[in-house]
Order: structure tokens, then C-alpha cells, then sequence
């Protein structure tokens, strides 16, 4: 009895060593009705979808316009106030254009990107890193597989 109480221990200790030595996940995938998105494996993404990491943190929201409301209308709302704006204009991301603004304030970079209308809705994609965190990358892959849905 004990002996194959062992044997079966050494052979899920087997299986587990093993499946440890394969090539670990630099990415992780959200997917839900609305959005799916590749992020950095060190983030989270809560059912919210707030984006968590080590200094960095954002969130990803739609807002349904409103009559006569437009596109510009959402940017100028919510975009960092101009004193703080870096860099700001349409990007290319995986052949879509989006508007992107970067800002710097009390020592928190700022990068929000905002997707065209579509069905009377604007995306937009937050993110917030600390001094000396570089989430650019991790923001990027988010941004590059966010943007197949527009």
C-alpha cells in the first residue's frame, strides 16, 4: 500500500518536474464577447478590464456617444490636460490608424490610445507606468492585437 501511494507520488512529481522544463508563456490571451487581447504573462486583467502589472495599471473602456457627440468630442474630454502632453496624433498600428496621446505627470507616464467609432461606440486603452518602468513594449502587444477588432 504505501509503496504505490510512493510510486504514485514520484509519478505526478515526474509529470510536474517535466511540464516546469517546457518553454514558459511570455504572453498571456483575454478574450470575452466584446475584446480579446494579448498582454505581458506579469499583468492582470481583471473581468473589469483593468490592466495590472509591476508600476503599471490602466483600463480599457467604450463609451457610447451621444447624439451629435463625435469622436473629437471623447478625445478632448478625456485626454490629459495639454501642459502634460508629450506627443500626440494618429499612429499607425497594424495598418489601423488610432489617435494616441503620451503625457508625463508627477512622475506617472501616460498612454492612452483611442480606436475609431464604430456602431456608435470609442474604445479607448489607458495605461499608467511609474517612472522607470518601461511597459511600452507590453502596451504595444496590447494596442497590436487589440486593434485586429476595428
Amino acid at each position: 500500500m504505501k509503496r504505490g501511494i510512493l510510486l504514485t507520488f514520484i509519478l505526478i512529481l515526474g509529470v510536474v518536474t517535466i511540464s516546469g522544463c517546457t518553454e514558459e508563456k511570455t504572453t498571456k490571451y483575454y478574450d470575452s464577447v466584446d475584446v480579446s487581447f494579448q498582454y505581458p504573462v506579469d499583468w492582470t486583467i481583471s473581468e473589469e478590464l483593468t490592466i495590472e502589472g509591476d508600476g503599471v495599471s490602466g483600463e480599457i473602456q467604450t463609451w457610447h456617444l451621444l447624439d451629435g457627440e463625435s469622436f473629437e468630442d471623447y478625445v478632448n474630454l478625456t485626454k490629459p490636460a495639454s501642459q502634460y502632453i508629450q506627443k500626440e496624433g494618429l499612429v499607425d498600428i497594424e495598418g489601423h490608424e488610432i489617435y494616441q496621446v503620451e503625457a508625463f505627470y508627477d512622475g506617472i507616464h501616460y498612454y492612452q490610445s483611442y480606436f475609431p467609432e464604430k456602431d456608435g461606440k470609442v474604445t479607448s486603452i489607458l495605461l499608467k507606468a511609474s517612472e522607470g518602468v518601461n511597459a511600452i513594449e507590453g502596451y504595444h502587444l496590447i494596442l497590436k492585437t487589440f486593434s485586429e477588432h476595428f
